[in-house]
């Protein structure tokens, strides 16, 4: 299933459940208490297993810390220069 999560507006960050639950995108910090908030509604209970960068510009990462605060162990999928950022 495809859930949009996104903290403020529509279309930005999506969370793909099924056999593992994917975060595509890590959305704005600004917003992220309530992407957060919509995540965890979403899995009821589950875990987040990973979150896919498509690449390493602020309006796509910025909100990653708040989903490692949350969710420490969550393996982060990006580009060499995204890892750097």
């Amino acid at each position: 299933m495809l859930i949009d999560v996104t903290g403020d507006g529509k279309g930005t960050v999506f969370l793909v459940t099924g056999q593992a639950n994917i975060l595509y995108e890590a959305g704005m910090a600004y917003c992220a208490g309530q992407m957060v908030k919509k995540i965890e509604e979403a899995l009821d209970g589950g875990e987040l297993d990973a979150v896919f960068l498509s690449h390493s510009h602020y309006d796509h990462v910025a909100g990653l810390p708040y989903i490692r605060a949350r969710w420490p162990e969550v393996k982060v999928y990006a580009s060499a220069l995204a890892q750097e950022i």
